[in-house]
């Protein structure tokens, strides 16, 4: 049977926040990595999503050359281009993920509807498997070798309205979970953004809309808790809002990831403190469906927000804004990517951690 439609019934852990939380978060510098001009073949013009690899390395894919993936270090200049364009082994039409797994790489391709198994130092194509049809949404996650989490839309008549989906080696739907409404107006998101949990064979699960974190048993397709946030910022299952002085722009979970303490980082966008200088009145001959405000230009209706929840206490150990535009990396990088006035690109890294806010709280921060 490939769906589930069983969901444990119980009531959601509501998060506490502390007045003064244990910890703090701090950005340590990490790797720099620069690349020639906006035309420089070895490098790429823009950073669309990042996974580090093992030994300090980085695969680094763009949406201007989608068929194939850049691998850089540190303190190499430029980096090496991973794929091709094609139908073959080894050939790509859309990468929409790579994620790496142990000495393996595991290379999405969205077009091509294939997953494909690369080792990690040579880049020899071990296994290829195709996809069910459907639609690639936002994250994915490997469980092992042979097993992986996908948050797909797919058309088979006892997938459709499932957005996360366990799959086996050979591309095989084993099990389809977590439903939302089909051709209802308004209907939540389909993306979702997946970490592993602590125990085997189970993930946590987000919603861009809705701050409720959800943790699955992916193999029986059953939801065993959810955290839920409630905060006036982020009310629950909020409609976008259109740009106007009078209401901030609605928040976002942007991505989410696990340490290894099973504690969950959470980066939201939420609006900036000066959110409402930044918009100004829609000049005539714009699109019609502009709206009434647009954007200033260079000015940020947002800022990135980053909460550090223990799931097992129920409770949030810190939290912080920061107005850079980060990105974000399984394994806890955050990271920019900047162009100066020469077009010549930079990617830089930070790594978040966790340090004591109150004596007392010393074990609950540690690394």
């Amino acid at each position: 049977m490939a769906t589930s439609r069983a969901v444990q019934a119980q009531q959601p852990t509501v998060l506490r926040e502390d007045p003064q939380p244990p910890c703090e978060i701090e950005l340590e510098p990490g790797p720099v990595f620069r690349g020639g001009g906006w035309d420089d073949e070895n490098w790429v013009s823009n950073a669309y999503d990042v996974e580090a690899l093992p030994g300090g390395r980085l695969a680094i894919t763009e949406q201007l050359r989608p068929e194939r993936f850049l691998v850089a270090s540190a303190d190499v200049p430029g980096g090496r281009w991973v794929g091709r364009g094609g139908e073959g082994p080894g050939e790509y039409r859309w990468i929409r993920w790579v994620r790496a797994h142990g000495d393996r790489l595991h290379v999405f391709d969205a077009l091509n509807r294939r997953r494909t198994v690369l080792d990690a130092t040579d880049f020899e194509v071990l296994h290829t498997n195709p996809l069910s049809p459907g639609t690639l949404e936002n994250d994915a996650v490997v469980l092992d070798d042979s097993s992986y989490v996908i948050n797909a839309t797919m058309y088979a008549a006892d997938r459709v309205g499932y957005v996360l989906h366990l799959m086996n080696g050979e591309g095989d739907v084993v099990r389809s979970f977590d439903e939302v409404p089909v051709g209802v107006p308004g209907a939540p998101s389909p993306f979702r953004s997946i970490t592993p949990a602590a125990r085997s064979g189970e993930v946590w699960s987000v919603s861009p809309e809705e701050y409720r974190i959800d943790l699955w048993d992916a193999a029986a397709g059953t939801r065993l808790r959810s955290l839920v946030r409630e905060v006036e910022w982020f009310p629950p299952n909020s409609p976008r809002r259109e740009l106007h002085p009078d209401q901030p722009g609605s928040p976002g979970i942007r991505y989410m990831t696990s340490d290894s303490r099973d504690r969950l980082w959470v980066m939201i966008s939420v609006a900036a403190a000066n959110w409402a200088d930044c918009l100004v009145e829609t000049p005539p001959g714009l699109h019609p469906e502009a709206g009434e405000y647009t954007r200033r230009e260079n000015c940020s209706l947002y800022e990135q927000r980053i909460e550090v929840l223990d799931p097992g206490a129920g409770r949030i150990l810190a939290a912080a804004n920061f107005t850079d535009g980060f990105g974000a990396v399984d394994g806890g990088l955050l990271f920019s990517y900047e162009t100066d006035a020469f077009g010549f690109p930079t990617l830089r890294f930070w790594r978040p951690s966790l340090r004591v806010a109150n004596p007392e709280s010393d074990r609950e921060c540690a690394a």
